[in-house]
This record gives structure tokens, C-alpha cells and sequence, in this order.
């Protein structure tokens, strides 16, 4: 067997985005640096809420 050259990967395609994909990815961030990064806070909201449905007597729901 004769070694063979490696060829190159074909170029990739130019991806050309339109106008109204970038507005949504622009707003997409906007809103996620609006979202507070509270993770401790998240926790207690979650952990209170399991609390009162436990005490009202709910069924926890599955994961």
C-alpha cells in the first residue's frame, strides 16, 4: 500500500445570516443579561416551593 496524500477538508460554507436571525440572537442576549445569576436565590425559591406542596399535601412531581 502506498501511502496516500491526506486531501484537505472541502472549505466550508460561507453562512450568511440574515438580518432578522441577528435581531433575534441580539434580543436573546439582551434578555439573558436581564436574567439575575442568583444561584443561591434559585435554590431557596425552589426548595420553598417543594416545601409548600409537601405541606398541602401535592404529589411531588417526577423529574
Amino acid at each position: 500500500n502506498a501511502p496516500s496524500a491526506a486531501s484537505p477538508p472541502p472549505p466550508a460554507p460561507v453562512a450568511r445570516r440574515d438580518t432578522h436571525e441577528q435581531e433575534a440572537e441580539s434580543l436573546a442576549e439582551q434578555w439573558l443579561r436581564r436574567v439575575p445569576d442568583e444561584p443561591a436565590g434559585l435554590l431557596r425559591r425552589k426548595l420553598d416551593l417543594e416545601h409548600r406542596r409537601r405541606q398541602s399535601g401535592e404529589a411531588p412531581r417526577p423529574w
